[in-house]
């Protein structure tokens, strides 16, 4: 995926009609901050097997992801979600995997937004 898919202008776009650039910062850096100690939680309720922690632990991913308009990573959070909720374990730690993949490649972006004027 390149840079530009990464991202959802759009999403940002909107952020910054709300609150302009000021927003869009402290959005992305509540997002750098908060996705990390999330994947965490989630990490811990998959060595736990405990699909509840999984799903609590996604589902602000999800809601964060799509406020900065990181699309990959709200749509593995959303396939992980609901998965715990219907307590199909089976294919969480590849998902869970891929999640942390798709936030390690939207990280650099998210820097780059944040770090914009």
């Amino acid at each position: 995926m390149s840079d530009s898919n990464i991202l959802d202008v759009a999403a940002l776009g909107r952020l910054e009609k709300i609150g302009g650039r000021k927003l869009i910062r402290d959005m992305i850096v509540i997002v750098l901050d908060y996705v990390p100690k999330k994947l965490e939680a989630a990490r811990a309720g998959e060595q736990a097997g405990d699909l509840d922690a999984i799903q609590n632990a996604v589902h602000p991913i999800r809601s964060s992801a799509a406020n900065v308009g990181a699309r990959a990573v709200e749509e593995l959070a959303t396939r992980i979600e609901r998965l715990a909720l219907e307590k199909q374990a089976g294919p969480i730690p590849a998902l869970l995997r891929e999640l942390e993949a798709a936030f390690a490649q939207a990280r650099p972006q998210l820097e780059r937004e944040r770090d914009i004027s």
